[in-house]
């Protein structure tokens, strides 16, 4: 395998996931609650408890409010990735990287996005065909609901990797100027 190819690999989200640790990801604090949220969702339906939404001509609402909020995360994701990415010169990148940071710092990047396009993915088959197979409605809705719930989760460690970024950039840019001196 050639070096391009090799930093190729490491660029793509199942070999980030697996060196950022797949356990770490499903043993989450947000995991967990989002999982909690399924759940919940399921029983509430199954033994009538009217604890969340009962009445399914409401999903549809609330898939439209999942919709609308994942594709702004999306693209506020993709806007602070981009605006990281302007502010890192390539020593400064070689510099997380030393540091073992870099694959920390961008994988949340790629978690995010995933999350909320797999959020955008299951309200648009919701869309297509739980409105129509009435069948799968609440099931289409349950999986919408608790990928979203993770999706905000995720957005909190993304906010805190834009926050890390910051401090990196800080301690990067003190060390240059110590050598400076």
């Amino acid at each position: 395998m050639t070096l391009k190819n090799s930093v190729t690999q490491q660029t793509q989200f199942w070999y980030q996931l697996k060196s950022f640790g797949i356990k770490k990801v499903i043993f989450s604090l947000d995991f967990k609650i989002a999982f909690l949220v399924l759940v919940l969702l399921i029983l509430n339906k199954k033994y009538s408890w009217n604890i969340f939404i009962s009445d399914s001509t409401s999903y549809t609402q609330y898939v439209t409010a999942i919709f609308a909020a994942s594709s702004v995360l999306f693209a506020l994701t993709i806007t602070s990735l981009s605006i990281i990415v302007s502010f890192s010169s390539s020593r400064f990148v070689n510099f997380l990287r030393k540091k073992n940071k870099l694959n920390d710092v961008l994988f949340h990047f790629w978690l995010g996005n995933a999350t909320y396009l797999i959020s955008i993915v299951f309200s648009m088959i919701y869309f297509l065909l739980g409105t129509k197979l009435l069948c799968i409605q609440d099931w289409l809705f349950f999986i919408s609901v608790s990928i979203f719930v993770y999706a905000i989760g995720i957005t909190f460690y993304l906010l805190a990797t834009i926050i890390r970024f910051g401090y990196f950039l800080s301690y990067f840019e003190s060390e240059i100027n110590e050598t400076k001196e």
